[in-house]
């Protein structure tokens, strides 16, 4: 899955793009954004001054292009998709999304995020309406999507076509990731299929990084610290990141390793021991 940054452009050099700290994916950083009225807030929150910057974007590298898309703060059907794919459950003891959202971004090893945009109405919208819009650029479609596209409306109105399979296909490869039906959207509100939906919210007046440090050195911060700092294998990551959502079996899977591997994660082993059984519902962003 490509990984991607908040990225910004000053005022006085708008030729100049500013990776910030931190790769993520997709979801989670159109989730984190959708949490703000506007960008004034977004980069309030994120410790950057307003003023001194033009606007903000989600960046990402394709082999050796850099690519940027734009942030929508008044999209909640792109947000409830996102939102549908991350599981935020590892922050649990959060008090509020903010809170919660500025811990993800911090610890973005603790997030799981699924590969597999879901099959929901509001995915489907996009699709439908896509497909029955006007041609998408290439820049926005992928070429196996935009051939199903084509040969969809080819055959729409002839008696013998096939158009269902080449609908089914052209949904199919537009589920193959977040970003294709991200950019669907882009395309549906550049040519006013998709209309904005304001959502007011009652954003705090404090940083990203006050939370942080207000949470100081509480146990949920301290484990943070300790597997930042570890050389954990993919299968270690994975399964840890199973136990601290809740997952038992995980736990013993874990407990299962060699004696050498489990005296360097002995650090952690008691709070995932303190995970086992707490199972939550996959988080939600209102």
């Amino acid at each position: 899955m490509a990984r991607y940054s908040f990225c910004v452009i000053r005022k006085s050099n708008p030729t100049e793009a500013l990776y910030l700290k931190g790769k993520y994916d997709l979801p989670f950083l159109v989730c984190f954004a959708a949490q703000f009225n506007n960008q004034k807030e977004l980069l309030k929150f994120l410790g950057l001054n307003p003023n001194e910057y033009k606007s903000i974007e989600i960046g990402y590298k394709v082999e050796k292009t850099f690519k940027f898309l734009p942030i929508y703060f008044d999209a909640p059907i792109i947000v409830r998709i996102g939102t549908s794919m991350v599981d935020f459950t590892a922050f649990e003891e959060c008090g509020n999304v903010y809170e919660e959202i500025a811990l993800a971004y911090r610890n973005p090893k603790l997030l799981k995020t699924s590969k597999i945009v879901p099959e929901t109405r509001e995915v489907y919208t996009i699709i439908d309406r896509t497909l029955k819009g006007p041609k998408p650029s290439e820049e926005l479609i992928n070429d196996a999507a935009l051939e199903h596209y084509l040969k969809y409306n080819q055959e729409f109105y002839q008696r013998d076509g096939d158009s269902d399979f080449h609908r089914d296909k052209f949904a199919e490869k537009l589920r193959e990731g977040f970003i294709q039906i991200y950019k669907a959207y882009i395309h549906l509100r550049a040519n006013g299929l998709m209309q904005p939906e304001v959502v007011n919210h009652q954003v705090p007046n404090y940083t990203m990084q006050e939370i942080i440090d207000s949470y100081g050195k509480s146990g949920m911060t301290l484990i943070y610290d300790i597997l930042e700092g570890m050389k954990l294998t993919e299968y270690e990551e994975i399964i840890i990141s199973r136990i601290i959502r809740g997952d038992e079996d995980a736990y013993e899977e874990l407990m299962a390793n060699d004696a050498e591997r489990l005296e360097y994660l002995r650090p952690i082993l008691p709070y995932l021991a303190g995970r086992r059984g707490n199972v939550r519902k996959i988080g939600t962003i209102d």
